[in-house]
């Protein structure tokens, strides 16, 4: 994965910046979502625009799917006007039979235009309310991403 730490203003490493996972890092990601013990992922684009992909989409449409030794199960999805809001319940595959089971958010911004920046700030200030306020205090980083690793740093 090509991702960073960022710092946030009030703690260290409060951030990872990634590009959007492609079909062969789907199981890196969601690795490393478990292993930071992240409960929100933040997505700064759409899946395609104008009929480009802009991102693989690397979570299950419904039910569940495995990705390397992390199952992902879609537990619910919220659509609104400018974002998305989806829950996940993560377990880890483990040879032991552990069943640790953790739930994150992931929200999609999808009014991010394809160039340049929104034209109005209030639905990009709503979103990051509703993302902050659905974080816990005691969570690992965030992880922010889009098609790149450049926007993401704009959140953060």
């Amino acid at each position: 994965m090509n991702a960073n730490y960022i710092d946030g203003y009030r703690r260290q490493n409060a951030y990872i910046a990634t590009q959007g996972p492609l079909p062969e890092t789907f199981g890196d990601f969601w690795r490393m979502v478990w292993e930071q013990h992240t409960a929100n992922i933040v997505m700064m684009t759409k899946l395609e625009e104008k009929s480009r992909v802009k991102c693989d989409q690397y979570w299950p449409t419904r039910g569940t799917e495995t990705y390397g030794l992390i199952q992902v199960t879609l537990l619910d999805t919220v659509e609104l006007a400018t974002y998305s809001m989806r829950t996940f319940a993560l377990y880890k595959v483990a040879l032991s039979g552990s069943n640790e089971k953790r739930e994150v958010r992931h929200f999609q911004f999808t009014a991010w235009p394809d160039h340049g920046v929104p034209e109005h700030p209030t639905p990009f200030l709503a979103f990051l309310r509703r993302v902050k306020a659905c974080n816990p205090p005691d969570a690992g980083p965030m992880i922010v991403h889009c098609r790149c690793v450049y926007i993401s740093v704009i959140f953060c």
